[in-house]
């Protein structure tokens, strides 16, 4: 079978990518303030951004023109160099504050330097942005990433629906443990009578403060287009 993606996390792809864009061109700014400079070509883009003191320093006195002579006088190259007060590149100290800071920086692969120009590798970024996606290749993989997303989605939705609605009496559970082989994962039956008892109280919609027990981000509304397909399916 072909690759299907079963669980997708928009809101990481979206904002990935925009957080891409942003350390692309806070990038670009910090290499077009470097160029400005006027002391040779940068080397390396990670090193400028987190070390643009050491780096600037290392340049200029690289190209600084050093006499050979005053006068009569040999000159030591280290001894001029510590005469001269270095400018301070203000600029590319907050250029390159600007780029550690951008949501983007830490993924170090995506970003080089070619040609004097500051590369986004592409396809790098695109694992990025797809990283919190979980895609299934064959048959095995889909039915237990298809069903596992919707485990935790539906135990969520019955803890926080259960705070909220209408007891009238001791809560009883509408199912029945039989089995466990790990903390969080039961087989259980279906306690039918007991879930008509528990049905029997409700009216109208879903709560509207179940909200505020449910995880944050959680698409409620989602979960109710998947559970009302479900019951359409049941009509047929």
């Amino acid at each position: 079978m072909k690759k299907v993606i079963i669980y997708r996390d928009e809101n990481f792809e979206s904002e990935t990518r925009k957080g891409m864009k942003i350390t692309y061109d806070a990038f670009k700014e910090l290499l077009s303030t470097w160029d400005k400079l006027n002391i040779g070509p940068c080397d390396s883009l990670h090193r400028l951004a987190t070390e643009p003191a050491s780096v600037y320093k290392q340049h200029f006195e690289a190209s600084l023109e050093v006499p050979e002579k005053v006068g009569n006088l040999m000159v030591n190259k280290t001894a001029y160099i510590n005469l001269i007060e270095i400018p301070i590149p203000n600029s590319l100290y907050l250029a390159a504050k600007k780029v550690t800071k951008s949501p983007c920086f830490g993924y170090v692969d995506v970003w080089s330097l070619q040609d004097g120009a500051v590369i986004m590798n592409e396809e790098i970024a695109e694992s990025v942005i797809n990283s919190h996606n979980i895609v299934a290749t064959n048959e095995a993989q889909l039915a237990l990433g298809l069903a596992v997303p919707m485990y935790v989605k539906l135990s969520c939705f019955i803890n926080s629906y259960f705070k909220v609605i209408p007891w009238q009496h001791v809560p009883g559970m509408p199912w029945t443990l039989t089995g466990k082989a790990y903390p969080n994962i039961s087989d259980l039956v279906l306690e039918v009578e007991q879930l008509r008892v528990i049905m029997s109280n409700l009216e109208g919609d879903v709560p509207a403060e179940i909200v505020s027990f449910l995880p944050e981000g959680f698409d409620l509304d989602g979960l109710k287009k998947i559970l009302l397909w479900q019951a359409d399916q049941n009509l047929k």
